[in-house]
């Protein structure tokens, strides 16, 4: 594997930079890419990396900067509006096309290439940072404790805050809205469409929690064929009810140009945590399936930072696409792995919380 080549386009970027770090411990070359000249010059200085500067407007170089690489992992978002040419171009050169996505729209469309992808003999992995690894792990591994479950439903809990290009990205959520999965399709509905209480095993009681539009309504589809999933994101109920009533603001993001605007800003200043915050940074989920007959099992995986384990699992699962341990095609983290694939990283644990309904023998 010393002679594969990964290219890592917004590699400057705050994950970007963290997943960098990690893949140069890994045995295969690294080249830096990017949009801005100044960060990417300034990152390639220091690293002492080869660099190519390009942006995503032109198909033609973007194939002509990833044509001798073997993988792309894409680390530039919003990935809803970055990913396709991307991936458009890592099709047509037969690069491994990898990305951190959290965003749903990304990965259904990454689903609709799996054909193209295959007679590519192209691995196209979306989500292969926290968003969505450890959930696409967990969900997995809770359907298949009760196979007939119909209904998935995960909740999310984050002890640090989120960096300049997540925060970005919450902001093109928020313009569309929220978005849940029925009956094996994805419905588009309002910001916090469901608020609902949560208790993550932790001593401190029932939470608030309202539905996101996260990756798993895509990433557990596929990985799980459940038809009904919902993911929930911890808020107290100022917050989640708060929303409530602003959304109806969300139409004045619609425009592009307002969009930018303020992800322009949002992304500015605090570029997200700290390296001791980091440190001791932790994250929750819990996995709730269900059946119709109301049988209940949920289970809690604990988590180090989203953003430390982002790095861990970004960098492994390149290292692995490289070593060929992936066949081509479109692969969510869990159907390429299995379930248990999140518990080789340090300080990630499972357990069961509860079962309603039915008894274990």
């Amino acid at each position: 594997m010393k002679n594969k080549t990964l290219l890592i386009y917004g590699s400057y970027g705050y994950s970007g930079s963290l997943i960098t770090k990690e893949c140069l411990k890994k045995n295969f070359k690294v080249i830096l890419a990017g949009r801005n000249r100044a960060k990417l010059k300034a990152q390639a200085n220091e690293l002492n990396l080869e660099s190519r500067l390009f942006d995503l407007m032109d198909i033609s170089q973007i194939k002509e900067n990833i044509k001798d690489a073997d993988a792309v992992m894409h680390c530039a978002g919003p990935f809803i509006e970055t990913s396709s040419p991307m991936i458009e171009a890592c099709l047509e050169t037969a690069t491994h096309y990898l990305d951190i996505t959290g965003e749903f729209e990304v990965i259904e469309n990454a689903a609709l290439e799996n054909k193209m992808a295959r007679e590519m003999g192209v691995v196209l992995m979306p989500g292969t940072g926290f968003d969505v690894v450890p959930s696409d792990c967990l969900a997995l591994y809770s359907k298949n404790q009760l196979l007939s479950a119909d209904k998935l439903k995960i909740y999310l809990q984050f002890r640090n805050g989120f960096s300049g290009g997540s925060r970005a990205t919450a902001v093109q959520h928020f313009a569309d809205g929220g978005a849940v999965r029925e009956n094996g399709y994805i419905k588009r509905v309002g910001v916090a469409h469901k608020v609902r209480k949560m208790d993550f095993g932790d001593g401190k009681g029932d939470r608030s929690c309202i539905t996101i539009p996260w990756g798993d309504i895509s990433s557990a589809f596929h990985s799980t064929k459940t038809a009904n999933i919902e993911v929930y994101l911890a808020a107290n109920l100022f917050s989640a009810y708060g929303l409530k009533v602003i959304k109806p603001l969300s139409y004045t993001l619609k425009p592009k140009i307002v969009r930018r605007i303020v992800r322009r800003w949002v992304n500015r200043g605090n570029r997200g945590p700290s390296e001791a915050e980091r440190k001791s940074g932790s994250a929750m989920i819990v996995a709730e399936v269900s059946t119709i007959n109301s049988e209940k099992m949920i289970f809690l995986l604990k988590t180090p930072d989203p953003y430390e384990l982002t790095a861990k699992t970004a960098s492994d699962i390149a290292a692995r696409v490289l070593n060929g341990e992936v066949s081509p095609g479109f692969r969510t983290p869990a159907m390429a792995f299995g379930e248990d694939y999140i518990l080789k990283f340090e300080g990630v644990s499972r357990k069961l919380l509860g079962v309603h309904g039915m008894s274990l023998v």
